[in-house]
């Protein structure tokens, strides 16, 4: 027991030089901006270390105003990078020193357990990339959502850590929500799509799904009416600037949960007033929401799915020369973040295919992508089984609310990777990963008996 205490305490020291040294070369090295997300990130890991669960709650702000400490960016050899990639290596750190110091077993948790396989094909991918240092960088933002889901796997052990968690990551929202807000306000009279604190709309619609989920499952279970009428609001809010977004992936993905969220709980009524909040929302922009839709429909008049003049006829042209490329190396692939050298060979840019699915096929094989469809898979099966405990009630109905949020998140999730890539946004797919986490915690307890 004493030569364990020492040991501890050998790590725990050893482990604040090592993050005193990384200050110091921030200090050196790099401008103000970073000098000061750096010093945030080395307090969240010492808070980490010291007090995981404390950690876990400063690190739901942090991803939610990720757009906030990022800056303007560096240079690192030819390459721009910028805060975003601290708090990924970082993130990283403080991950492995989380499961050795703690001494937490990654495999307990199913999904990421899976994950770690597909990671591990990632990392090997990326040593016969065309662009090695591009494919790393990628790499650790792969990395940020999985250390993140893990340590919040181990932290969540109550339903009250379940509770905090999401009222902190609706309190975190405050500042895009009302970013996003003050956004729409100046752009009235324009098709603007607003992005808030997050640099483009697709992103921010992807994070307003995640709020979505868990604040309409809240006004549907609330039952002081004061609390209920306060969520609505917030809800119809929410529901306005993904609309404002102009994502129209990020639209059907947000009819679908209005939708389903109701039906797992038999609140029929509440498919109504959600589709109805969105009715009379698009009313008063009907001019400028109809432009998206009409460019849609105007694309499947023409006739010409390859017409780069229409971003879908873009991602289709797009993703047709990824399979013909996929074709002559359909084993191993090209390696991680590939598609982002053959899309400039195309349109004179690097950017994505904005398909997760063929990325990771183009770029990782069939190899890698049996084993991210594994990880979906995985995914997919805790769906099932969330909604078959539901069904025999074998949660109580706040364990089950928690079952319906991470049902409807991880639709989204599979919608979003259809025309966009959330492997990109680590920061959103983190907070994503930490309402899987949730999820697969309570299935865990409950199969122990704990719960």
């Amino acid at each position: 027991m004493i030569k364990s205490l020492y040991f501890m305490n050998i790590m725990n020291y050893t482990f604040l030089v090592i993050f005193c040294c990384m200050f110091a070369i921030l200090f050196l090295f790099f401008p103000i901006t970073y000098f000061l997300a750096g010093s945030v990130i080395i307090s969240l890991a010492i808070f980490v270390v010291l007090k995981p669960k404390i950690g876990l709650y400063i690190l739901v702000f942090i991803l939610s105003w990720r757009g906030l400490l990022v800056g303007q960016g560096f240079l690192l050899g030819s390459y721009m990078s910028d805060a975003g990639g601290v708090i990924n290596i970082f993130i990283t750190i403080m991950g492995l020193l989380y499961i050795v110091i703690n001494k937490k077993n990654i495999f307990t948790y199913k999904l990421a357990a899976v994950y770690s396989v597909f990671l591990l094909i990632s990392l090997m991918s990326c040593f016969f990339s065309r662009d090695i240092l591009l494919s790393f960088r990628f790499f650790f933002r792969m990395l940020t959502p999985f250390w993140v889901s893990i340590i919040c796997f181990h932290e969540i052990t109550t339903l009250n850590d379940a509770k905090r968690i999401s009222n902190l990551i609706l309190l975190a929202a405050v500042v895009p929500i009302v970013w996003g807000i003050v956004e729409s306000f100046l752009n009235l009279q324009s098709q603007y799509r607003i992005s808030s604190i997050f640099g483009h709309p697709n992103p921010f619609s992807f994070y307003l799904l995640l709020i979505l989920a868990i604040i309409f499952t809240r006004t549907i279970t609330e039952k002081s009416y004061f609390r209920k009428i306060f969520d609505l609001i917030v809800v119809i809010i929410v529901i306005c600037l993904i609309i404002l977004t102009y994502c129209r992936i990020s639209w059907i993905a947000l009819f679908i949960n209005l939708t389903v969220i109701p039906l797992m709980f038999k609140k029929k009524s509440y498919i109504f007033l959600g589709l109805l909040s969105c009715i009379i929302l698009v009313s008063f922009n009907i001019l400028h929401v109809s432009e998206r839709l009409v460019e849609l429909t105007g694309f499947i008049q023409k006739g010409d799915f390859f017409d780069t003049a229409n971003s879908i006829g873009w991602r289709f042209k797009a993703w047709d020369l990824t399979i013909d490329e996929f074709i002559k190396r359909p084993l191993f692939g090209y390696g991680l973040r590939s598609h982002f050298n053959l899309l400039h060979s195309l349109y004179g840019i690097k950017t994505s295919i904005h398909n997760s699915y063929l990325e990771i096929l183009y770029d990782m094989g069939c190899i890698g992508f049996f084993f991210f469809a594994v990880f979906l898979a995985t995914l997919i099966k805790a769906c099932v089984t969330w909604i078959k405990r539901q069904r025999i009630n074998a949660l109580s109905q706040e364990h089950m609310s928690y079952m319906a949020i991470c049902c409807v998140v991880v639709l989204s999730y599979l919608i979003i990777m259809i025309s966009d890539n959330i492997l990109e946004y680590y920061d959103i797919g983190a907070l994503y990963w930490i309402i899987f986490a949730v999820g697969f915690k309570f299935i865990y307890l409950q199969d122990r008996h704990q719960i």
